[in-house]
């Protein structure tokens, strides 16, 4: 007897390859592409000093703490971590003033987007996005056959709060709201009265995750104001932060999850890996926590060199959003990818944003008249091929 064979056929109905043992969502969904390397920058440049301003590092590297206390970790580094994390989490609970249950760990936020819509999505559900945002959200729930609700931005970088309520009293198939705050790639914030009112319209039937990756640099003084502002709300939730943007602790992969309540953050648990966070990354995040002396330094001086940048690409004709990240959005529509490549032609590397604008982590003062000098030249060059 014949094996039966799965066919897939493409849009056209032509006889594709065959369907492997893969869901079929996954071709809805687009890899992530990093980009070039250094290395690789360096050899396109012949530059022999590149400059990284694409992945939203602190230009100001972790605490000098975190590397003393690597040091001393390091002999038994190698062991299995604790899954708990509890050194951290007790420290940071104490610190926030926070139930030790209500924070959960992941080898980054990134992780814990996925054990969310992992834990909360199926086929037929939905969730609600206002793009330009993290795509990351749309591909997690496209992969688990969800719907995307899709709320466009109103002017500017404000969300339209009237058509989100809209969106949410008419689709009941909406699971998860997701927030970012500030949104990466523009960098706006959202506003309290806006969060209130979206988190009221979601209700208690659905989850909203509210992701904080840059939250230092926009809200350092007030850790709690979104926690404490959702907890009148009624709407269980999730505020995602992270030690890879503010802590400078990318390579590490670090991320934590406040949520509402510790049932709901003992869902997660139902979906995580066995281990995740590793024990020096765990050495690392808790050091970095401790030096909030350097923490304050770092951010203070990201601020002052972000509105100074700003201000010197404003001068230059560049239309520039508002930002209260490490970063900023240029808004050059579609001479994003070819900015871009000018750019690294000089040795500098930037993340366009589709034919949005490009987006450009904020570097120290030195490293910005870098980039300044680069775009300068980029533009001149684009100039004289007109």
């Amino acid at each position: 007897m014949a094996v039966p064979t799965t066919e897939r056929r493409n849009e056209a109905g032509a006889l594709g390859a065959p369907c492997l043992p893969f869901r079929a969502s996954l071709d809805r969904v687009t890899p992530f592409d990093h980009g070039l390397t250094l290395d690789e920058i360096r050899a396109l440049s012949g530059c022999e000093t590149v400059l990284d301003l694409a992945g939203n590092e602190s230009a100001y590297g972790p605490s000098p703490d975190v590397l003393r206390a690597l040091k001393r970790a390091l002999p038994t580094g190698w062991r299995y971590p604790d899954p708990q994390c509890r050194a951290l989490r007790e420290r940071m609970a104490e610190d926030l003033g926070l139930a030790t249950g209500r924070l959960s760990f992941a080898t980054g936020s990134e992780c814990l987007i996925e054990f969310i819509t992992r834990a909360a999505l199926g086929p037929g559900d939905a969730v609600l996005l206002s793009p330009p945002t993290f795509p990351i959200y749309a591909n997690f729930a496209r992969i688990l056959d969800a719907r995307v609700v899709d709320v466009a931005r109103a002017d500017g970088d404000e969300l339209d709060v009237a058509a989100i309520c809209a969106a949410l009293a008419a689709d009941p198939a909406i699971r998860i709201v997701f927030l970012c705050n500030p949104n990466n790639p523009t960098g706006g914030r959202i506003e309290g009265a806006t969060l209130r009112a979206i988190a009221r319209a979601a209700g208690p039937q659905r989850l909203l995750v509210l992701d904080e990756a840059y939250h230092e640099f926009a809200a350092l003084e007030q850790p709690r104001a979104t926690l404490d502002l959702l907890a009148d709300c009624g709407t269980p939730f999730f505020v995602l932060r992270t030690f890879s943007k503010a802590f400078a602790l990318g390579g590490f992969r670090v991320g934590y999850a406040i949520a509402s309540d510790e049932a709901t953050a003992r869902r997660l648990d139902h979906v995580r890996t066995q281990f995740g966070v590793g024990n020096l990354a765990q050495v690392a995040a808790l050091a970095a926590w401790q030096d909030q002396a350097h923490l304050r330094q770092a951010v203070t001086a990201t601020r002052a060199a972000r509105d100074a940048l700003r201000g010197a690409l404003l001068a230059r004709g560049f239309g520039v959003l508002k930002s209260a990240a490490n970063f900023l959005l240029l808004a050059v529509g579609d001479q994003a990818p070819n900015l871009h490549q000018a750019l690294q032609r000089q040795g500098v590397l930037t993340r366009p944003v589709g034919h949005i604008g490009l987006r450009v982590t904020v570097g120290t003062p030195a490293q910005n008249e870098i980039f300044l000098a680069a775009l300068d030249a980029a533009s001149r060059t684009k100039d004289s091929t007109k």
